[in-house]
């Protein structure tokens, strides 16, 4: 397995406001570069403001790449990510996406990580086709895709993932 690493974004007075998890991170400030924030405002705004100076916070193995990105997201405040902490996956976070739930991947998250571990597909298609859709129409295919991914070995995730959605639309107590 390879190695990827967990960076932060830093300001000018070297202050990490947002921490980020890439394989290639080349890769990934070019894309910030091209205004590519997928939907992270907060964000965006960030980098409009302090540039892009970065700082790779360490190199981890690609299997643990999400819990070392929450690990460094844990020792720091203020930061502009989305995901704040990945222990309370039911907690009341206001998120303007009404298919995020802060600490668990959205289905098409978990869908896309798997078709790329499986058949090495890049799915950059179906990403795009994804950021285009209005909400409503995001939370209809994040809820398809729920009820395709339960029996693939991702239960666990889609349950908590369904359970929140369910707990946030007023369907569960």
């Amino acid at each position: 397995m390879g190695t990827g690493v967990i960076y932060g974004l830093t300001d000018s007075n070297g202050r990490v406001f947002y921490v980020g998890q890439s394989k290639n991170l080349k890769k990934r400030l070019r894309s910030y570069k091209c205004g590519c924030f997928h939907g992270n405002k907060r964000l965006e705004k960030s980098v409009k403001k302090h540039g892009l100076n970065h700082v790779v916070l360490r190199s981890v193995n690609l299997e643990y790449l999400d819990q070392a990105e929450y690990e460094e997201i844990s020792k720091r405040s203020r930061l502009t990510n989305v995901i704040m902490d990945p222990r309370k996956p039911f907690c009341s976070f206001k998120e303007k996406k009404p298919w995020v739930v802060p600490g668990v991947k959205a289905p098409s998250s978990m869908y896309l990580h798997n078709m790329r571990i499986r058949f090495g597909k890049k799915c950059e298609q179906f990403k795009d086709a994804l950021s285009k859709k209005t909400d409503e129409e995001r939370m209809v295919v994040e809820m398809k895709l729920a009820e395709r991914l339960l029996g693939v070995g991702l239960d666990d995730q889609i349950e908590k993932w369904s359970f929140s959605i369910s707990k946030r639309l007023g369907f569960a107590s």
